[in-house]
């Protein structure tokens, strides 16, 4: 048992690693804490109101060079399928002592195909952390429901060049390019974010919107796996870099402010 022997600062903001025993200072409220009394990896803040939405949240978090990626989502899923070179890396990491790492080539993670994962008309948030190894010509996918080709095309959210992208499927056959903006920069960590609260498709860079649509769509739902850093056929959009806390909410637009929002300082809550 992880025994906290103080807490201080009731104005601060929270904590994202501790070894114990240790002082702590955090914000006031209930606080979790991850992983054991040899070195606290991650801390969660407040409870979320919308965690039993939640249907994906991982943390990568894990040994150097792991390819073990779990799930700490509502939905408990269990365990990522890993492709390629697509690991655990604690040389980098935006929260806790690592996260994800992708060599843009042939790599990724996946997970096996849930309605939890298709959108439909509804509402939803797609949230993450990336740092980019590079900046250059190309599309690389960050997440999404996307084939290699149709009629297995969905949603996905990518990096296109130093900007970023949201498209779409209604038909699993067309592509609509709905949304580009923002600007990324090489071994950056940007907070890159998609929401739809029923009325508009918002984009976020850094809690910042950098782009919107307002044209509803019926987004098509493919029978293939979400897939991370890669299409979901495994067959290209290879991202090249990192990628930390990734969240999918469905049933809710966490933000849905064209003023934006404020970026989390630590890691989502898991509870």
């Amino acid at each position: 048992m992880l025994q906290v022997t103080q807490l201080t600062g009731f104005g601060a903001t929270r904590v994202a690693s501790v070894t114990a025993p240790k002082t702590l200072t955090a914000g006031s409220g209930s606080y979790a804490l991850t992983g054991t009394a040899a070195g606290v990896t991650k801390t969660s803040g407040p409870p979320d109101a919308s965690f039993s939405s939640t249907v994906l949240l991982l943390g990568f978090e894990g040994a150097d060079a792991s390819t073990t990626v779990t799930d700490q989502s509502s939905k408990l899923r269990g365990n990522a399928t890993p492709l390629g070179n697509a690991q655990i890396d604690t040389a980098q990491f935006k929260f806790g002592s690592s996260s994800a790492l992708f060599d843009g080539a042939s790599d990724g993670f996946t997970f096996a195909n849930h309605s939890d994962f298709d959108f439909g008309s509804g509402t939803f948030t797609v949230e993450c952390w990336i740092m980019p190894a590079t900046i250059a010509a190309g599309t690389r996918m960050i997440v999404g429901k996307w084939g290699n080709v149709a009629p297995n095309l969905g949603w996905t959210l990518f990096q296109n060049g130093s900007g970023l992208g949201w498209n779409v499927s209604t038909t699993g056959t067309n592509v609509l390019s709905d949304i580009t903006g923002g600007t990324l920069t090489a071994s950056t960590w940007a907070a890159i974010c998609l929401d739809y609260d029923g009325s508009k498709y918002r984009l976020y860079k850094d809690g910042s919107m950098v782009g919107s649509f307002t044209t509803a769509r019926t987004i098509f739902s493919p029978s293939k796996p979400l897939a991370i850093g890669e299409n979901s056929d495994n067959l290209g959009l290879y991202f090249n870099g990192w990628i930390d806390e990734l969240r999918i909410t469905k049933g809710v637009a966490r933000y849905a402010s064209d003023s934006g929002y404020t970026v989390a300082t630590a890691a989502f809550p898991r509870s």
